[in-house]
């Protein structure tokens, strides 16, 4: 891929030469003039502004394409800029390569503390830990009504459990018991509850009341202890 032409006048101070290295490295799969020439011939103003100048770029598909010094001269005279002629250039040749950044490897998770089976698994009371290929995977169930992950199982401190999504915690579990406020104006009723499902900090959750009745309530807006 060849770059639009450089507005640069081809005088003798603005004469280039083709590095002598013959590998190297890019920042990206682009070509650009200070990758392969030399630039203290170019004034500072135009070494300022040319210097990022894309010339060429890297075939699709290829991370590394071989350019010979004449290949290279010709892209700088077609972008307008004088280039010292170097001695067998059809035969020097320079191998660009572009390595793309590896990714971050996958972060797992593990159980920081001891929990019960039927504990709700949250991002306060695990860590994140490299993943092991291999490693035994604890044994947890998904709560669809309280949208957590339960512990299908005692869990030790440890136990693996791979790169799970997590929620910061419950507002509520089933069974907890709760103190219900209500309030008209001036006056305030408190009414003892139990929760009949778990519930996430600010969705509505079931709960039961003394005399049998069960109805919804918004969840607290902070998670249980």
């Amino acid at each position: 891929m060849i770059a639009g032409a450089l507005l640069i006048v081809a005088t003798a101070a603005t004469t280039l030469t083709v590095k002598a290295d013959r590998e190297i490295a890019l920042a990206s799969r682009e070509i650009r003039l200070a990758d392969a020439f030399e630039l203290g011939g170019l004034r500072t103003e135009q070494r300022a502004r040319h210097a990022g100048r894309v010339i060429a770029a890297l075939p699709a598909g290829r991370t590394s394409v071989a350019l010979s010094a004449a290949a290279l001269e010709a892209l700088a005279r077609r972008a307008g800029l004088a280039v010292a002629p170097q001695r067998d250039a059809d035969r020097a040749t320079i191998r660009f390569t572009f390595a793309p950044p590896r990714a971050a490897p996958p972060l797992c998770r593990i159980v920081r503390t001891p929990l019960a089976e039927g504990s709700v698994i949250t991002a306060a009371n695990t860590e994140e830990a490299a993943c092991v290929s291999g490693r035994p995977l604890a044994a947890v169930r998904y709560d669809r009504h309280a949208h957590a992950v339960r512990a299908a199982g005692p869990l030790e401190a440890g136990a693996a459990l791979g790169p799970i999504l997590l929620s910061d915690g419950l507002a509520a579990d089933s069974g907890d018991k709760l103190l219900l406020v209500s309030r008209v104006g001036p006056v305030e009723v408190q009414r003892a509850v139990v929760a009949i499902q778990a519930a996430l900090p600010g969705s509505r959750m079931f709960v039961r009341a003394d005399d049998g009745s069960i109805f919804d309530i918004p969840a607290p807006d902070t998670e249980r202890k």
